[in-house]
């Protein structure tokens, strides 16, 4: 073991371009650490991503992916999958070393349901609005129980609206300050916050009116995944106002995430740790607020759900500017680098150049709409070698060509290279693996 303690931070749906003057912390951060200036997200929605960042392995080697058959079936499957990852799990390994491991999420991904709490020896599962589930003492049919399910969330989302509360960062933040003192074994502890996802709503302390509390609610409140699908299937296209309302309510959510980032370091120097502790901050994928005719993440390769913020900062670490690609599946042996001992592919090697993600068909994720007008063909990926992207848009016409584009001169994805231009050798090989490997994939 190095002697070091890590801290990952994961925001969860937090786009690389939102971090800047307003996020003063990672700027901090970025400025006496290693920055990733393009690093790239493995997936587009958190399990598959997640389960990425903790094993190495990309979505469709790891097969933890959205499918037919709602959440319930996922998690099952999820559940399965992780048993036979057993030796690439980040923390089982960790804890086998003797590093002690925590995880502390609101996110329903991150629990005993999916695997993913596996070798966490000290684990913080919650949901953000804080309230008991309501049992019903009279046997009713399903559909009057969905209507009366509905009901009382409504009457969650409301209660916490006017609450004011953030969605579980200074629960975290409570716990994680616990855990430090606990014991001065080394440690490796994990976080994936809720407070820059959907439903997008700051923690602002106020006495809203029951009209204003309403509008929260069902914009984007309970809603919102029916109208995010809604826009994205294009049976009803959201208004530029509506998308600038929610894209205005996120970065006030990105500058909180960040004072509570500072927080995190204030906690740290209290806890005598900060010397010996390394940061690494980053998001499990991005958001999109209209890019491609989507809102929301896991049906898009667009820049604004593929790039991420990456810093890594701490004891031992260099400052370092890092212009290329590089994958968050580096996430795990970038750790174990840290923690136990040299590993082959870790992040702090800077990067080789190359990145990929990778997305199921956008109907797993995104439910269609009865009446819908757009039509997803399959899954997509997008292989990244120095400035072009390679990309197989799942919303493209049957047998269409991927799409090239040269990202230093062309940032908004607007001009398709592919007839004249070819994509490098390294994008050919990894997408003739990945479509070798994709063929599982439902369709």
């Amino acid at each position: 073991m190095t002697g070091r303690n890590l801290i990952l931070v994961i925001f969860d749906s937090a786009r690389a371009d939102a971090f800047g003057s307003d996020t003063p912390t990672f700027e901090e951060l970025g400025s006496r650490g290693m920055r990733f200036e393009r690093a790239i997200a493995p997936a587009g929605w958190t399990l598959p991503s997640h389960t990425s960042m903790f094993t190495g392995l990309m979505p469709t080697e790891h097969k933890i992916v959205g499918s037919p058959g709602g959440a319930e079936r996922v998690l099952a499957n999820s559940r399965t999958r992780v048993s036979a990852l057993q030796d690439k799990l980040l923390a089982p390994r960790l804890a086998a070393a003797g590093i002690r491991t925590f995880l502390s999420s609101a996110s329903p991904w991150l629990t005993k349901a999916s695997g993913l709490d596996r070798g966490f020896q000290d684990t913080d599962h919650f949901n953000f609005l804080q309230l008991p589930p309501h049992p019903s003492r009279v046997r009713l049919p399903k559909r009057a129980r969905q209507t009366l399910n509905t009901l009382y969330s409504i009457g969650d989302h409301a209660r916490w609206a006017r609450s004011g509360r953030d969605k579980g960062a200074a629960r975290v933040l409570e716990g994680m300050e616990r855990f430090i003192a606990d014991d001065p074994a080394p440690f490796f502890a994990c976080t994936t916050l809720m407070d820059t996802h959907e439903p997008h709503l700051p923690p602002e302390k106020s006495d809203r009116s029951f009209l204003a509390t309403a509008n929260i609610v069902l914009q984007p409140g309970l809603m919102r995944l029916v109208r995010m699908h809604a826009h994205t299937w294009g049976t009803r296209v959201l208004s530029p106002r509506v998308i600038s309302q929610w894209r205005a309510a996120y970065e006030r959510e990105i500058a909180y995430v960040d004072s509570w980032l500072a927080r995190l370091m204030e906690m740290l120097d209290r806890s005598g740790r900060a010397d010996e502790t390394v940061v690494v901050v980053t998001a499990d994928h991005g958001e999109t607020f209209g890019e491609g005719g989507t809102v929301g993440h896991g049906v898009s390769l667009r820049e604004g759900l593929a790039r991420v913020p990456l810093v890594i900062a701490g004891a031992g670490v260099d400052a370092n500017r890092i212009e290329g690609p590089v994958s968050l599946a580096r996430i795990a042996p970038t750790v174990t680098d840290l923690l136990l001992a040299p590993t082959e592919g870790s992040l702090i090697e800077g990067s080789d150049g190359i990145a990929s993600m990778e997305i199921e068909h956008p109907a797993h994720v995104a439910h269609p709409t009865p009446r819908a007008k757009r039509t997803a063909r399959g899954p997509g990926a997008a292989f990244y070698d120095g400035s072009l992207k390679v990309v197989v848009d799942p919303w493209d016409l049957p047998d269409a060509p991927p799409r090239l584009y040269d990202l230093v001169a062309d940032p908004e994805e607007t001009n398709d290279l592919s007839s004249t231009r070819e994509a490098t050798e390294r994008q050919g090989k990894l997408l003739e693996s990945w479509r070798e490997r994709a063929a599982y994939l439902p369709t």
